[in-house]
């Protein structure tokens, strides 16, 4: 008994000296109090490192999307400055975005020390400026998949990415749904051949007969699997050009529909043609 009495006096004991340390604590440092802001504090710094932690891990996951210019600003610190990022997918995916060109460029810059090889900037008002300075550090990187779908991209933004890509590794390239135009085709087409550019999508860029024109020159020279030339402006002419520069290219699949300037009766004659899809991808 006498026993179980001492060690219920000494649990107690200890029980009113932990209530009773944070008091005197901060008596005896002349904080009166103030020990409750530190903890906050500790606690607020503990959130942050919480969300710091998740934002890695999500990264690490292998894909992370990205919104605004503070979650971007974000990013490109991570990448810079934390070894153990080891991400390799970054998406924008498809939602509207409240970054600019000055958060695009912080992420561009910081690409080289990265281990990213498959880049999704779709969506996003990327630009002129932003196309320049894409160009700047692309052949610095890994990147293998570049999607710039709806980036507001138009025949100098293409010149300037055109000179830049044979420095590069990239191989699955998406250019949809921009300006490009017969211009920006002609820059493309002169630098494919040096290019490992495999994958490569043209649709919905107001390219014309002179555009596919140019394509259907370099047929023989490039590596290109799949083209996809849908939604364009493309008529009789460019692809009567296409069709015949087909066999002697790499293209196992070249996507034409959608071109509205293609009649009826044309299509029906290069229907049977070999890897050439009236459909859309």
């Amino acid at each position: 008994m006498a026993a179980s009495a001492m060690k219920r006096q000494e649990t107690i004991r200890r029980h009113i000296e932990n209530m009773t340390r944070p008091f005197a604590s901060s008596i005896s440092n002349g904080n009166d109090g103030c020990e409750e802001k530190v903890e906050r504090s500790d606690t607020t710094e503990d959130v942050k490192r919480e969300k710091y932690r998740d934002f890695l891990t999500q990264a690490n996951a292998g894909s992370l999307s990205v919104f605004d210019d503070k979650r971007l600003s974000s990013l490109a610190s991570l990448i810079s400055s934390d070894s153990s990022f080891f991400a390799q997918k970054i998406t924008f995916g498809h939602k509207h975005y409240t970054f600019g060109v000055k958060g695009l460029k912080q992420l561009v810059k910081v690409l080289p020390t990265s281990r990213i090889a498959y880049l999704d900037l779709s969506n996003s008002f990327l630009g002129k400026e932003g196309a320049f300075a894409l160009a700047k550090h692309l052949p610095k990187t890994k990147i293998v998949t570049l999607k710039l779908f709806n980036t507001a991209l138009d025949n100098e933004s293409i010149e300037t990415l055109a000179r830049i890509l044979p420095r590069t590794s990239v191989s699955v390239l998406d250019l949809g749904w921009n300006r490009i135009g017969d211009s920006g085709v002609a820059f493309l087409a002169a630098a494919l051949p040096s290019c490992p550019v495999q994958d490569l999508n043209l649709g919905w860029n107001m390219i014309k007969n002179g555009g596919a024109r140019e394509l259907s020159r370099a047929f023989g020279s490039f590596r290109i699997r799949h083209l996809i030339l849908s939604y364009n402006h493309i008529g009789a002419y460019g692809l009567r050009d296409l069709a015949e520069a087909l066999p002697s290219s790499t293209v196992t699949t070249l996507w034409i529909g959608g071109n509205r300037h293609v009649k009826t009766a044309t299509r029906k004659k290069y229907e049977s043609v070999s890897r050439l899809c009236f459909e859309c991808p």
